[in-house]
Formats: structure tokens, sequence, C-alpha cells
């Protein structure tokens, strides 16, 4: 809630005009005007004494400029033409080259007699132009001759009032927008500007949602109940035109006290929410008296699941508030803020929050969150404390700062001059930069990386050659109509190019309904919300299909032949959370599931009767499984800390135990069950990567790039490897070494997909079991989708034996 604090402007001094907005912690907005044409305009709005936006108005021009002090503030042009006197914008440019283009109908709004014109212009055409080689989107805009300004309602224009409040109750008003081949939406408006209906359509699909309200029929305004603007239900249709039996409804009730606050809400799958809220006054100890005098503070919340078979609780959550001091220069002197909140299961609590806050007026982050303690069954409670730090750069992450594994990452954002759009270039820690490029309204249409080809400059930078490796196409209805996935295949006369493209085709309502694959694969993806089914597989074979109940709750899993019958099925039956208690497979074997308070399963009953319980560790909400029971028989238990870390696991006699240093994610020592230790250090500035491993019989230790956080060497008391890599990250040699031998390996690739492989083993001649290999080539052809399709030879040279392996693979790349 915003406060404002209105004055007369000194440039208009009969116009009024908002100069300050406070917000509930005293912090304010400051607005600036400037007098255009004997109106008063707003110019500035001031924050913390930083100009977030200035308006600079040069007829017929409007720029718009965020964020000034901006090394790259974003800028906004408006054009501005004059339609009869009445100034209308046709055209804005935004910074990322976004251009729209308004067209007019001169006379459209009739007005009722007296008033100051006879017609006012409306908007008959918007045209988006994203720039970037995309498309435009056109949306046209008609409307009826009734309107919101009451014409044919009212026989006389009245001055400083809504004169649609004073036309009959049973006037109505419409508007209809509609974009080249998509679909049709139409608003039905009352003599409220409450929108009773809206009807989208598409090629004889049909959603239609009608609203009721509070507004009560042939009574004036100044006797409609404070809540008559709010709705009472809403009802939504799903119609097939072609097939009138063909129609789904849902309704949705809703239920508001006279401080317009909401007190109940009816979903369409019965779902019930109550909720009571503290009186103006407040109450003793538990929530201070409101200082604007406004009842608008909760008290409690029930939600009462519907009855089904299953039956799931009632949950409740009881909430308190405490008062609080403003900041400095705030019109009133304190302040509400949650205090606690307790939430009760049937009844009986089981969690509950209580937050402590700032307190510090003069500063920027007063009021906000400082302390939070959660607290699970009214025994372990759980911190969690915040710290606001600011940096005036937003441009440039540092990682790892002031480390040996210092590394830094750049963003740099420009905008692509006429063409539209923006690019993003990332610079990775090691210098390689891919290229994000946008259109107008900021989506991505093509990504560049840098290959492998390439070196490293003295100054950091990397030469290597910048290449296309995805576009992103889209239609008139602003829809992504393709994608192009290129790889760059690593080749002795240069990189071959090899691309993977998907055209996606759209249904009637809205969804992509179909797939189609260069490789020459089609997935279709039929989404019915009528029937409430999502089918979905491989045209020409078979399909899965889910079935849902309303708010998407799965009730049936699916799967069909390629005729489309039914080959099998798994059938669910859901509580009245939307959780899922029941499943019964084809063969009619029942399991059956029961919950705790967090929504974690805690009781399975499979179909053989077996019952297996988990049990959850008490001080988390999440799934930190304590044991498991199998028939009252212990089957493994585990034991956390209060950081989610695991420190013992038992299964039968057989137990681990684990300890860490500090705050680390990861084990520092590990107990087997054969007694044995381990202990394995990290290096916290590459997420905790293994840096050394010490046991009894192989320890082991590991060097990384401290840029890139490849892996170049590890050793053991047998070998040890040394690995070099491509600049992308992709490991291009092996060099395996032990005691009396040597083995190499290097892959060739330029995009993940490996080309040639060559080995070569050394062995010490005094073993005398040397068998003289040399080399091992290998060839692979590739086809459309980047998997092996071809034949992958070798020979051992000095053996003279040769053996070929043929490979066969399933249409998605998986070796078959």
């Amino acid at each position: 809630m915003f406060i404002p604090a209105v004055s007369c402007s000194p440039l208009v001094s009969s116009i009024s005009v908002p100069i300050k907005l406070y917000a509930p912690n005293g912090r304010s907005l400051q607005l600036t005007w400037t007098a255009v044409k004997g109106q008063p305009r707003l110019s500035k709005i001031t924050g913390d004494s930083e100009d977030l936006l200035e308006i600079k108005y040069r007829d017929p021009r409007v720029e718009i400029v965020h964020a000034r002090g901006a090394e790259d503030p974003t800028t906004f042009t408006i054009l501005q033409q004059e339609l009869d006197g009445i100034t209308c914008i046709n055209r804005v440019q935004g910074s990322a080259g976004l251009v729209e283009k308004l067209t007019y109908k001169a006379q459209g709004f009739k007005v009722p007699k007296g008033g100051p014109y006879s017609t006012l212009p409306t908007v008959s055409q918007h045209v988006l132009d994203p720039g970037n080689q995309q498309p435009a989107i056109r949306t046209i805009y008609s409307f009826s001759e009734k309107s919101f300004l009451g014409y044919d309602g009212v026989d006389q224009w009245k001055v400083n009032e809504d004169i649609l409040y004073r036309v009959r109750d049973d006037y109505r008003y419409t508007s209809k927008v509609s974009t080249d081949g998509g679909r049709t939406i139409t608003n039905t408006y009352n003599k409220f500007h409450l929108v009773l209906k809206t009807v989208q359509e598409q090629s004889g699909k049909q959603m239609e949602t009608v609203n009721t309200y509070y507004a009560k029929q042939d009574v004036p305004l100044e006797f409609q109940p404070p809540q008559f603007q709010l709705p009472l239900r809403m009802q939504t249709t799903c119609r097939d035109l072609a097939n009138p039996a063909s129609t789904r409804v849902e309704e949705t009730q809703y239920t508001f006290d006279e401080w317009r606050n909401p007190t109940l809400d009816i979903r369409p799958d019965g779902l019930k929410t109550e909720r009571v809220y503290y009186p103006p006054g407040g109450e003793s100890k538990k929530c201070p008296a409101d200082p604007h005098g406004f009842q608008r503070h909760l008290k409690l919340q029930t939600i009462t699941p519907p009855k089904k078979r299953d039956p799931a609780p009632v949950r409740a959550t009881l909430h308190t508030y405490l008062e609080m001091r403003t900041a400095t220069d705030a019109p009133t002197d304190k302040m509400i803020l949650a205090a606690f909140s307790q939430s009760l299961e049937d009844n009986i609590p089981n969690y509950s929050i209580s937050w402590t806050y700032v307190d510090k007026p003069d500063g920027r982050d007063h009021g906000r969150h400082l302390e939070q303690t959660s607290t699970m069954l009214d025994t372990f409670p759980m911190v969690k404390s915040w710290l606001y730090e600011y940096s005036e750069a937003d441009q440039m992450t540092e990682t790892s700062p002031s480390t040996s594994f210092e590394a830094t990452k750049k963003f740099d954002y420009s905008v692509a001059g006429e063409t539209g759009g923006t690019t993003l270039t990332t610079t990775e820690v090691n210098g390689l930069k891919i290229r994000s490029i946008t259109d107008g309204l900021r989506r991505v249409c093509q990504i560049e990386k840098q290959g492998d080809d390439g070196k490293w400059n003295a100054d950091g930078s990397y030469t290597g050659t910048s290449r296309v490796v995805e576009q992103m196409t889209y239609n008139e209805l602003g829809q992504c109509s393709q994608k192009v996935e290129t790889d760059w295949l690593r080749d002795k006369d240069g990189p071959k190019k090899q691309n993977l493209s998907y055209d996606y085709k759209y249904d009637d309502w809205g969804s992509v309904c179909q797939v189609i694959s260069s490789n020459g694969v089609t997935t279709s993806k039929i989404k019915d919300p009528i029937a409430q089914t999502y089918t979905e597989g491989i045209v020409g074979q078979g399909k899965k299909r889910a079935q849902f109940e309303p708010l998407n709750t799965l009730i049936q899993s699916a799967l069909l032949k390629k005729d489309d019958t039914l080959y099998s099925h798994v059938d669910y039956s859901n509580d009245g959370l939307g959780r899922k208690a029941q499943q019964t497979d084809s063969l009619g074997y029942v399991t059956r599931y029961g919950y705790d308070s967090f929504h974690r399963v805690k009781e399975t009953t499979w179909p053989n009767k077996n019952v297996i319980k988990t049990q959850y560790m008490g001080h988390s909400a999440d799934a930190l499984t304590e044991s498991i029971q199998v028939q009252d028989i212990t089957l493994g238990k585990q034991d956390f800390d209060g950081l989610g870390r695991t420190k013992t696991q038992k299964v039968g006699s057989r137990e681990i135990l684990l300890s860490y240093k500090g705050v680390s994610p990861k084990p520092s020592d590990i107990a087997t069950p054969k007694k044995k230790q381990a202990q394995i250090n990290y290096e916290p500035a590459l997420g905790y990567a293994v840096i050394s491993l010490k046991s009894d019989d192989n320890p082991r230790s590991y060097k990384y790039d401290p840029h890139t956080s490849n892996m170049l060497q590890s050793n053991n008391p047998y070998y040890s490897e040394i690995l070099k890599h491509f600049p992308s990250g992709i490991a291009v040699g092996i060099l395996t070494a032990g005691a009396g031998f040597a083995v190499e390996a290097g892959l060739g690739t330029a995009a993940g997909v490996a080309a040639d492989v060559v080995t070569g083993l050394t062995y010490d001649a005094a073993t005398g079991k040397s068998p003289s290999w040399k080399s091992v080539g290998s060839d692979a052809l590739y086809g459309a989708i980047g998997g092996v399709t071809g034949k992958v030879g070798g020979r051992l040279l000095s053996k003279g034996i040769n053996h070929l392996v043929d490979l066969a693979l399933w249409p998605w790349g998986q070796r078959l």
C-alpha cells in the first residue's frame, strides 16, 4: 500500500497532482512535474536522492530515460500526433530496438451531447516490430458504438463525474482484439467498467469467462456495497464449436468483507480457503492497532479440502504482528510487521516462523528482514540471517575473489542498432565468449560460441572463431516457429557444419501440437483442455497419454499403441489436497500412499500388503530420511546435522560415519563398515572439488586449472593421469603413466562429438611383456542427430590383427 501526498501543481494551480508516494515503512518516491500546453506532466521520479526515471517533452517527441546515472541508461522515445485537437501516441521506440506503431480511427468513440468533444479517437491497429529479421505482430482493435463515455445511455454530458454511473443497469459495451491468423478476444463491460464476459476464440475453439460481481441491480452508486467492484464467482467454459456436446465448465467462488479483504475462496476442485482478519483497533498482544485505521492484517487462514474417498487434513495458519517505527520523515510514526506465524494440521501445531527486522530509520534497509527463526514441531529451531550489501556495477560478477583460484566472468550488453534487439556477450573465466542476440522483445534469436581453433593473447583474450550454434525464428503471433541447432564437426579440411532443425506447429488453443525435426522424426503433442488430456508421441509409433482432473491433478497415465488403442494404464486417486493417495495398474494391483504434515510420503502399502514406513528428521521440512521400515523391520537409518548433512548411514549391521569441516557440504572424514578411514580435502573455490583422498589402500590427489576448474592431473600409487583440454573444456588428451608403462590418448572434437581417436602405448622392454602396440586409429561417421551410425575400425599394427565394430543406434542416438 502506497500513501500519496497530494498538492496543487505550482505550474497549473487548478490541478492537484501527487508529489510524494510513501511506502508502509515510511520510505518514499518523489514525483516532479512540468507544464506542457497548460497541463502538468510527470518529468522525474526520484528515490533516495537518485533519479530513477526522467521524462523529456520535445514536441512531438517524448523521451523516457530509465536509470539516468547508469553507464548505458534505458531510453524510450515516443512520437505523437494531433487528431482533432487531441494528442495521441503513434510510435514508441525502446532502447532494445522494439518499435511500436499505432493507427487510429479519428472519429472513434461518440461523446454524449454537451461534452468537450463530439468524438474521441480510438486505436484501430497496433504493430509490434521486434526487428532482427523477425516478423511484425499486428493487432486489430474494434469497439462498439456504446462505450465507457456513456453514449446512447445519457441525454447530457456532466463535468467532474463518471457519467457511466448514471446509465441504465443493462447498459453494455464491448471491445474486440484480434491478431493476424490468431485468436479473437471479445470483452463485454457493464456500467461500472467491470468485465462481465471474455470470449477467446480461434478456428472454432472457444474459451468463455463469465464474472459475477457484488454490484446490485437497479441500485444507485451511493447505495452499492463497499465491495461492489469485486467478484462473487468466475465461471470458465471451454467449447468446441464444431461439437456443441464437447464442453467443460469450471467455477471459482469468492467472498470479500466490507474492507475488500478476501474472506473465502472455493476452487473448482472444492478446496475451500477461509480468512479472518484483526479489527482496525488490533488485539492485545497479537496485533497492534492499524496506524491508518484499516482492517487488513490476516489473523487466521484455514484450508479445508473437499471430501473424497481419501481424506486430507484441515490446515490452518495463525498470524501475530508487531509495531515498529517508520523511516525518518514519514507521515506516520509507526508501521505493522509480521512477527509470528503458526501452522497447524487438524488443530495440532507442526511448524512456526518468527521474524525480526532491521531497525535503522535513516537507512535504506529499515524494515527489511534481519532474522527468521523456523521451528519444527516446537522442538528444532533453525535461524536464517540477512545481510544487505549494494554494488554500483551490475554487469560483472567475480567468482572466488582474492584466492589462488580468482576468476572473473564478464557480461557485456550492447544495442544492435538499426536491426533491433540487444547482444549479451558472456566472457567465461578462460576467455571464451558466448554471444546471445535478441530481438526488440528480448527473445533469443541467435547464440554464437567461439570454437577450439584459437589461441590466447597476452591480455587473456581468446581468438577462436565465433560460430552460430543455435538460431530461433518466430511467427506473426510471437510464437517460436523454428529452432536450428548447429554442430561443427572437426575435419582435416576444416570444421564441417551440421544442422538439426525443429519446426513447431500450434493448435487452436495456442499450445505446441507438433514438432517436426529435420532428422525425420515428427513428435505429436496434443493438449485437450476440454477432455483434460495431454497425449505425446512420435508419429507412427506408440504414445503416452495423461489425464487430469481440475487444477491439473493427474488421474491417469496410459501407453497407447500406434493405432491409438490402449496398451496399458495406471489410474491415480488423489486426496483433497491433490496428493496421490492410490495408484492402480492395468492388472489391478493397488499401491497406497500416506503423508506427513509436510507432504512427504511416510507410508507406502504395496500390492502384496507389505508396508514401508519412512521416518524423516524432525528438524527439517526437507525429505531427509531418518529410517525405513518394512513390516516393522528397520532396514536402514540415517542421522543428519542441522545443515541437512548426513552424519551416519546404517543398513543392517553395516554403518558409515561421516564428519565435516565447518560449513562444507561434503564430508571430510569417512569411516567405512570395515573400520577403514578416509580423509578427503576439497577446494571450496572450485565448488568443493576433491583435491586429495587419503586412505589405507588407495590414496589419491587431483590438480585443477585455477580459472576453468578443469582437472589437469590425478595421481594414485599405481599410475597418474595428465589431462589436456580444448578451450571449450572438452578433454583433448590423456597421458596415463605408471611403473613401466605409459598410455596416451588423443581426442579430436569441435562440439562435443568425437571425430578421431589416437592411442599410443609403450612398455618397459625390460619386463619382456611388451605387446609392442604403437597406435590404434579410429574413425567415426555421424548421422543427422550426431550419433555414431557407421563403423569404428582399428588395427593392432605389430600383431597384424584387424578388428571391426558395427554400431546400430535407436533414432534418439542411444546405442542398440
